[in-house]
Order: structure tokens, then sequence, then C-alpha cells
């Protein structure tokens, strides 16, 4: 590309602090750019669930993976406090084993 993106640093989420933390903005061009409405994304390190949040304010279906309880619970809640629902029993949270995707769950 030769453009210059203008995009600011973020710290954190939500005072969760992940290693690797990409601006909303970054993520919402970079999926923009290489997907569709309808495609799958993967996030194979979740963190904070900021491409999840990303892919579906976009339209786009996705599955994250994440290994960190803090983090994936951390993600999953981010997921369903906007007008994003997903089903979890407990089980399947302590195992973490849920993949993050917008199958309708109601």
């Amino acid at each position: 590309m030769e453009d210059v993106w203008g995009i600011p640093r973020e710290y954190g989420s939500g005072g969760l602090k992940t290693p690797t933390k990409l601006p909303f903005a970054l993520v919402e061009k970079i999926l923009q750019y290489s997907s569709f409405p309808g495609d799958l994304v993967l996030d194979p390190f979740l963190g904070s669930g900021q491409t999840a949040v990303v892919a579906k304010k976009l339209r786009r279906r996705y599955l994250g993976f994440e290994i960190v309880p803090e983090y994936y619970l951390f993600a999953l809640r981010r997921l369903q406090e906007g007008k994003y629902r997903i089903k979890a029993d407990e089980a399947t949270i302590e195992n973490l084993s849920l993949p993050l995707d917008d199958r309708d769950t109601s």
C-alpha cells in the first residue's frame, strides 16, 4: 500500500491489558480490505476479542481461540454486552472450548 494510515495506538481494553492490542480502526481497515460480508475471520489469539467485535460490526462471521481464561471471559463479555448474544453453559466456559462465532443462538 502506498498510503500511510494515521491510526492512534490503543492500550488495554476496558482495564484488560493484553500483550498485543491492535487499534479498532486498524482491525476494521484490515478486515474491510481483506474480506467480504459473510466471510469467516479466524483469530487464533483472541485476547480481548477486538477482531471478533470488528468482524461482527462488519457483518463477517468470526471464530476465535484463547487459552488465557481471563482474556477469554473478557472477550465473551464484550460480545455479550453489545447487541451480540452468545449462549454458553458453564461447562463449556470452564473448558474454554466455546468458539466465538455469529451463529444465531436464539
